[in-house]
């Protein structure tokens, strides 16, 4: 089960600095000479209707009248794959906008497992 999990997660740390870098282009696509705070607000609003939109889609097929158990559940597979995907796009977004360099693996590891594994709050 970890190799699985640790499989996945390299798959969704593969993401690659030009892509990371197209994001946030597209983040600034209506104002240019956007704050940093300007382009995360963005990417934040680009990530959450991202994930909604792919989980309503997963959701809607998995539900749908024939659909099978199997079927139903490839699909679920597919969005967490997918939601990993857009999560860990999003947390180097922020990190390049920060000025972090993205291009060793490790780094972006790191960063994507302390974006999904969060802060302790007390």
């Amino acid at each position: 089960m970890a190799s699985e999990s640790s499989t996945l997660l390299d798959k969704a740390i593969a993401v690659q600095s030009p892509l990371v870098r197209k994001n946030i282009a597209r983040a600034r696509q209506r104002k240019s000479e956007a704050t940093p705070a300007e382009v995360i607000r963005n990417l934040e609003r680009m990530y959450v209707s991202a994930l909604t939109g792919t989980g309503a889609a997963v959701g809607g097929a998995a539900a749908a009248p024939g659909v099978g158990t199997d079927v139903a559940l490839a699909l679920s597979a597919g969005e967490a794959l997918s939601s990993l995907e857009l999560s860990a796009l999003f947390a180097l977004s922020i990190a390049e906008v920060h000025g972090v360099p993205i291009d060793e693996i490790e780094r972006r590891r790191t960063i994507v497992l302390g974006m999904m594994l969060g802060a302790r709050t007390r």
